[in-house]
């Protein structure tokens, strides 16, 4: 099974929609995206050791 798939398919086995997903492309992207986990140790701080999540709309 190819990587895209395995990795499409996490999320639907987790319970998420598959029109919730979001490709947002290949290892170009990743420096973006993982910078996002920048803001979580100012999130726990500000909130507690508490679940949140992260949106996005289009």
């Amino acid at each position: 099974m190819p990587t895209e798939q395995v990795v499409r398919g996490l999320p639907a086995d987790l319970g998420r929609h598959e029109d919730w997903i979001t490709d947002l492309g290949g290892i170009e992207t990743a420096r973006a995206t993982e910078a996002a986990v920048l803001f979580v140790p100012h999130v726990i701080r500000s909130g507690g050791f508490a679940p949140f999540a992260v949106s996005t709309a289009r």
